[in-house]
């Protein structure tokens, strides 16, 4: 910021996340938000180090886990208290689950027992079972019909998964968008 009220500052500093619903729009969406921070900073005259940290990736609900998940949910709490959203449906958040889902298959459910804004002082959960005994009951129902069902859904899940990065490649990815750039405008 500036040294007094109405001065020009000499450093400005911004940190900022870029989201998207796929790999390419985030990369998209990046590359554009580097162009304006570049365009900013030639409109005024000074110079812009850009430093892109890599962050998480969208999700990938897996859709067989998904019904398993959602037959035991509603065993617990009715079919009528169950709300499936489209296994694509990009929710805005982030979280390292969209990582892992791009190695192996995934689900992340949630439950819809609270009020208030989600990591804010004022979101409250009205139903401690609702929120999480029974979810953590319907995903350990989940795991037993994974592996114990004679269909073996977890084999048939694993063989039809695709995978868009191996543990490598993922690691290789995530490190090539760890850049660091200067832009002096001439």
């Amino acid at each position: 910021g500036g040294v007094s009220v109405s001065s020009i500052p000499a450093e400005v500093k911004y940190e900022g996340r870029v989201r998207g619903g796929t790999t390419e729009a985030i990369a998209d969406a990046n590359l554009k938000m580097d162009r304006c921070l570049k365009a900013g900073a030639l409109a005024i005259g000074c110079e812009v180090e850009i430093i892109t940290l890599p962050g998480y990736l969208p999700i990938k609900n897996d859709p067989h886990m998904s019904d398993i998940f959602i037959d035991n949910a509603a065993t617990l709490v009715g079919a009528n208290n169950v709300i499936q959203k489209p296994v694509r449906h990009n929710s805005g958040g982030s979280t390292d689950m969209g990582d892992l889902s791009q190695i192996m298959p995934v689900i992340h459910p949630y439950t819809g027992v609270a009020s208030g804004t989600g990591h804010g002082i004022d979101y409250l959960v009205h139903d401690y079972t609702q929120a999480v005994v029974n979810p953590a009951k319907a995903l350990a129902g989940t795991i037993v019909d994974l592996l114990c069902r004679e269909d073996s859904p977890a084999k048939k899940i694993l063989s039809d998964f695709n995978q868009d990065y191996s543990i490598k490649s993922y690691v290789e990815m995530q490190r090539s968008r760890l850049t660091k750039e200067k832009y002096v405008p001439i």
